[in-house]
């Protein structure tokens, strides 16, 4: 049921740029799965796409549904919170918001760290020849730096 509310929200509505409509399919499917983490998921990363205006709102949704996550979530999912962090990341940094690029740096960590999971496992079985560069370790030194330097330690890619 959340699949269904989330695809018709976002590719009836939320393609049409109608975000209200697509708001009031998303409240429902949340109503329905208030504690389900990967409902916050889908509402946040559908959210997202309104624009900066919502970026606080699904990084909550999103933080709080990652701090409650009990199931893997596949390479597809993981690839598409890895870009909302990067939107999340550029918007707070743009604004020098200091607070909220910390917990953006620190969630996409997490990302990085679930990926990082999945790819050794691919190295393992043979699925791909070559570990890619651990991008969670150059979080961790930015998240380091951030808090020890502010924003001079942080250079944008």
């Amino acid at each position: 049921r959340q699949e269904l509310l989330y695809n018709v929200a976002v590719n009836v509505y939320g393609d049409k740029g109608d975000f209200k409509i697509m708001e009031e399919y998303l409240d429902k499917m949340l109503n329905y799965a208030p504690n389900v983490p990967m409902a916050k998921i889908y509402y946040a990363t559908a959210i997202t796409t309104e624009g900066p205006q919502k970026f606080n709102k699904g990084m909550d949704l999103i933080e709080s549904a990652l701090s409650n996550l009990t199931i893997g979530l596949d390479e597809q999912q993981l690839n598409a919170l890895r870009n909302v962090y990067n939107l999340y990341l550029n918007y707070f940094y743009d604004k020098k918001d200091s607070e909220r690029f910390l917990t953006a740096m620190e969630g996409a960590k997490k990302i990085e760290l679930r990926i990082e999971i999945i790819n050794e496992g691919k190295y393992k079985s043979g699925l791909i020849k070559t570990l890619p560069a651990k991008k969670s370790e150059e979080f961790s030194r930015g998240i380091e730096g951030f808090k020890k330097m502010g924003w001079p330690a942080i250079e944008k890619k």
